[in-house]
């Protein structure tokens, strides 16, 4: 998605036909907590198929990155899906 401006605390967000079918796949990859594999293979693909890097650890957490910096921004989320 991109950010038409910048006012703080407002935001336009353009949803593309290809941001949308990436949530469709997203959504389709099945995970419950402790069972996240087929997700994180699923992060680790995509990544890959770009030319991102990609690390993975003894957890299961997926670290990206895309291009180089000496700093990056960083988003931090739960790849399972969590039932109440």
């Amino acid at each position: 998605f991109s950010v038409d401006g910048f006012v703080p605390g407002v935001y336009v967000v353009v949803v593309t036909d290809q941001d949308k079918e990436l949530l469709g796949r997203l959504l389709q990859v099945r995970t419950q907590t402790f069972k996240e594999d087929l997700m994180v293979q699923f992060l680790v693909d995509y990544a890959r198929a770009r030319g991102w890097g990609c690390e993975q650890d003894e957890h299961n957490n997926v670290i990206l990155t895309k291009g180089s910096a000496g700093h990056f921004p960083m988003v931090a989320a739960h790849i399972d899906t969590v039932h109440p």
